[in-house]
């Protein structure tokens, strides 16, 4: 059974009357000085207890429709001590002319990080509200960076990112009807530079039907708990079945962040990102519809992102004569990855340019899968990046790079 509501409104009809709407209303009358205890409804529910004081003795008129009237004086004060909860504690005046021109913000938002550092979860906490009894108000709430207002953002579940660092962040409360304003304190935070560490890779000689889950063996076990994992995966199918991969961590679902156009056959990239739960899980890919005859991994750890991707491109699968090349927007701080699979007759070769250090080839017999994985933290490098793969004696090549 849901809680009784009681709503504490200001009625603003020239004789001053003070609203309480709910069947859990607990007085005291006569009423010169007394508390009223329940659940208040300003503008958002809230659990407070409130002792209701004003500079003239109130007078209380119960109504039919389950209200009562705490009537005072025109032209006295209304006093408002809340004692519950503590970010409203605190005693409130609301004056003759406050209350001629609701609504009225009695105390304004409040925000905080736990760290001042992005990548942290932002606590808002909403503006008090004071409106009139027809509930004429509508108040919403925007983030700010720097004033202006980012868009698509929800100040109640924010996380603080890159972006914001160097900037003053606030949440502005606005009243669609009366336009009237409120403002939070502004909190700044630095941004936290992102790394990327490789680990190493494997290729398999081995693979498995559409469906049929194929593990690896890379040893996870000196990884520590809580680490951020990017892997990458790079798959020769034998069927030419387009569909698309799916991988878990020691039973964990991974994220998928970016992969190949799923339309794509035989060769097929995709880059996952999960949380190491310490120990040595074990990664397992699975596919869908591209039977997976050869596949590889490579593994990084990162640290300063959560690994969601800003930007991501793909080659498309081509047997037509190499290099081929895609552009890759970037931003200084972004870490770059790369990985491509070429099939071809035994001799071909495979090579990445434009990301950084090549981290590692892999092969199987007769170059039925060659693969390159490669890595960079874009730093100075221009935005679009361009990144090309070159390759000899394939039939069929696809690439995937993504930037985080």
């Amino acid at each position: 059974m849901a809680d009784p509501i009681t709503t504490f409104e200001l009625l603003n009809d020239g004789g001053g009357k003070l609203v309480l709407d709910g069947a859990d209303v607990k007085v005291a009358t006569p009423l010169s000085e007394g508390t009223i205890t329940g659940r208040v409804r300003v503008v958002e529910e809230r659990d407070i207890a409130i002792p209701v004081i004003a500079t003239t003795a109130f007078g209380y008129l119960a109504q039919p429709d389950n209200t009562a009237l705490l009537q005072y004086s025109a032209g006295s004060n209304v006093v408002e001590v809340y004692t519950a909860p503590a970010a409203y504690a605190g005693t409130y005046t609301y004056t003759p002319a406050i209350l001629a021109d609701l609504p009225y913000n009695a105390k304004a938002p409040v925000i905080s990080v736990p760290s001042a550092v992005e990548g942290q979860p932002m606590t808002y906490v909403p503006g008090l509200w004071i409106a009139d009894a027809a509930g004429n108000a509508n108040i919403i709430s925007e983030l700010l960076r720097d004033g202006a207002v980012v868009t698509g953002t929800d100040p109640a579940s924010y996380t603080t990112q890159n972006a914001d660092a160097g900037k003053a962040l606030t949440v502005r409360e606005r009243d669609t009807v009366s336009g009237k304003t409120a403002t939070s304190n502004a909190i700044t935070v630095t941004a936290v530079s992102k790394t990327q560490t490789y680990l190493g890779g494997e290729t398999k000689t081995t693979g498995g039907n559409s469906g049929v889950p194929v593990p690896f063996a890379f040893d996870f076990s000196a990884i520590p708990a809580g680490t951020l994992l990017i892997i990458g995966v790079s798959l020769r199918g034998s069927s030419s079945t387009a569909g698309t991969m799916t991988a878990a961590f020691g039973g964990q679902p991974c994220a998928l962040r970016a992969q190949s156009d799923t339309t794509l056959s035989r060769c097929k990239e995709a880059f996952f990102s999960v949380v190491h739960p310490g120990g040595n899980p074990v990664f397992v890919l699975t596919t869908s519809g591209t039977v997976n005859s050869y596949s590889s991994i490579d593994v990084w750890t990162v640290t300063g992102t959560t690994g969601a991707v800003i930007s991501s491109a793909t080659f498309a699968n081509a047997s037509s004569a190499s290099p081929k090349s895609l552009n890759l927007p970037v931003a200084a701080d972004d870490l770059i990855f790369a990985i491509a699979g070429a099939e071809g007759a035994s001799g071909a070769t495979l090579a990445i340019t434009g990301v950084g250090t090549t981290r590692r080839t892999g092969s199987v017999p007769t170059n039925l899968l060659t693969t390159q994985a490669h890595s960079l933290k874009a730093g100075a490098a221009a935005s679009p990046l361009t990144v090309s793969a070159t390759w000899t004696g394939s039939v069929v090549s696809a690439g995937l790079a993504i930037s985080i």
